[in-house]
């Protein structure tokens, strides 16, 4: 993985005073520009856009979305579900899409089987009550 001095990164303020981390690939000879938005609310992916100008949206993200962490999870776009899917013993699809995650940082990353360059972001959960609760709930197992 090597990393490169175009900024590819930076944390804003979404909405509801929410933060988001946006991520951004500038166009290449190879590839068009491309660009997420990742709240740190569940670490959920909102938004992924392609081409050029303002991009094309891919994603679907409802109108219906609270953006607010006392209120449901974010409604759309790509959510991480942990650790159970569905209704259970946890909240429905588990806790860490009502959790706030930390942004560990990007970078820019080029592989042997593509000519294109990627982002790679790394989020992650502390340790805390909440999360111990979480995952003392769950049935399975963790190693």
């Amino acid at each position: 993985m090597s990393s490169s001095s175009v900024e590819i990164a930076s944390v804003e303020t979404g909405q509801n005073g929410l933060s988001k981390v946006v991520l951004s690939l500038p166009s290449s000879s190879s590839s068009s520009s491309s660009s997420a938005e990742v709240y740190l609310l569940g670490a959920t992916i909102t938004s992924w856009k392609t081409g050029s100008g303002a991009g094309v949206e891919h994603l679907f993200l409802s109108s219906q979305s609270h953006f607010d962490l006392a209120k449901k999870p974010i409604r759309g776009g790509i959510p991480l579900v942990f650790p159970q899917f569905g209704p259970g013993v946890l909240p429905q699809h588990g806790f860490a899409r009502n959790t706030l995650w930390s942004f560990d940082g990007a970078s820019l990353s080029s592989s042997s089987s593509s000519s294109s360059p990627a982002v790679v972001a790394k989020f992650s959960l502390s340790d805390t009550p909440a999360t111990r609760a979480g995952l003392a709930s769950s049935s399975l197992p963790f190693h």
